[in-house]
């Protein structure tokens, strides 16, 4: 039963994740009436946005993401003739595999902050407010933040290796986005270019594997364009 219970338990910050979420690159529109004196848009302040980043980014830091030994032990595979919708479907079979719940936190933070339409409204905010958070910040804290550390094969290495992958790959599939805006796009290649120089000159095996596919993926996109790893996390809101 601990098993059906834990991504209930992993994942209990995603509404909080999301909230701050909610703040970046982001407005208030709120219901008015003629001549009530309110702003038609209101651009969340920027001291807010600002301090929302790195809380959100928080969330990726390998020690929040590990499971912990003596409770992995303890998260059984179900019997053989029934399945369970409420559980991780690992990509280890019957055995879970902590970095499929890596990627379900990097598919709430880094998935929500790469979203093209956020990425084109900080881009506009930015424009029309001078000092606002813009897309290439949001994208430099990511990397930053994913790639800060070069864990290699130490503690927190398997962790790391899966938030970079998905950190790169997103970056990737937004540069190639068709609905993402020329702008969004041009930041997106950026970070991609920034994640290869930085892997570039480690030795570590998945280092190597990000700057070959980072390779392959400038040199064609159209048939290197990554697929993503699902994170295996039930369907739906934990009830």
């Amino acid at each position: 039963m601990l098993a059906s219970r834990f991504p209930l338990i992993y994942l209990f910050h995603r509404y909080a994740l999301g909230a701050a979420l909610g703040v970046v690159g982001s407005a208030k529109i709120p219901a008015s009436l003629n001549g009530d004196g309110q702003q038609p848009v209101e651009v969340w302040p920027v001291a807010s946005q600002r301090e929302a980043l790195p809380l959100v980014l928080r969330a990726l830091d390998p020690k929040e993401l590990e499971v912990p030994a003596s409770l992995w032990r303890m998260l059984a595979p179900p019997e053989g003739d029934r399945g369970d919708p409420e559980r991780f479907t690992s990509s280890g079979g019957y055995l879970f595999s902590p970095q499929d719940g890596a990627r379900a936190v990097s598919e709430i933070v880094v998935g929500g902050l790469l979203d093209p339409q956020r990425m084109e409204r900080l881009a506009v905010i930015a424009h029309e407010s001078q000092g606002s958070l813009s897309p290439g910040e949001v994208v430099a804290a990511l990397v930053h933040e994913g790639f800060q550390n070069d864990f290699g094969s130490g503690e927190g290495a398997e962790m790391s290796a899966a938030v970079q992958s998905q950190i790169a790959e997103r970056l990737m599939l937004l540069s190639a986005d068709a609905g993402a805006t020329p702008e969004v796009q041009s930041v997106a290649l950026g970070g991609v270019l920034d994640v290869q120089k930085i892997v570039h000159g480690r030795t570590d095996s998945s280092s190597r594997r990000l700057d070959h596919e980072i390779d392959l993926f400038l040199k064609d996109p159209k048939q290197n364009m990554p697929k993503l790893r699902p994170s295996g996390v039930p369907p739906g809101p934990p009830v």
